[in-house]
């Protein structure tokens, strides 16, 4: 199913937890495989730890109620920004500490899909699984994703592109 590309196949992870962890590609079909695979019992998705306290950090710190415009607008400028947020950057990196060592406490392996933790943690993703730009496109399209998908792809695409030390494999996605 999947393939390995560029020269970052050989370069062992350097992973500090010893947990395995991959960056899953969004709209690749992570949720599929956590939840309804036939391994669904040996992952644990990031995104089921982290976005609810993610969202009630981000409510308090910004003043504004979940579901909302401007909690979703709030939401959107912290993850993009997150560089220039010291204390949601901080919030983040407790979160990815605790669902780390959950994971290994648990012995599964940890499946996480947000670009700010593949800049955040580059080194200790043991893979990188990502797709091609015109897949996630249509994929984009068809689960009605709102945004700027071409400009996300791109900023990803780039971030992926500057890792040296992680295995990444492109996925067929159909």
């Amino acid at each position: 199913m999947y393939s390995t590309v560029g020269s970052h196949v050989a370069h062992p992870s350097k992973a500090k937890t010893k947990t395995p962890i991959i960056w899953a590609h969004p709209a690749i079909g992570k949720s599929y495989v956590v939840e309804k695979g036939t391994y669904a019992n040996k992952f644990m998705d990031w995104d089921v730890e982290f976005n609810a306290r993610r969202d009630a950090w981000i409510a308090k710190h910004s003043n504004t109620i979940q579901g909302t415009t401007e909690f979703k607008e709030a939401k959107s400028y912290y993850q993009k920004h997150w560089k220039t947020i010291p204390d949601f950057e901080n919030f983040v990196r407790r979160e990815w500490e605790r669902i780390t060592l959950k994971a290994k406490d648990e012995n599964k392996i940890l499946v996480a899909s947000p670009h700010m933790l593949l800049q955040m943690f580059p080194e200790q993703f043991n893979s990188i699984l990502t797709m091609s730009y015109d897949a996630f496109m249509k994929r984009s399209i068809a689960r009605g994703d709102s945004g700027k998908p071409h400009d996300w792809k791109t900023d990803v695409d780039a971030t992926i592109n500057a890792l040296s030390a992680n295995p990444v494999f492109a996925g067929k996605v159909k």
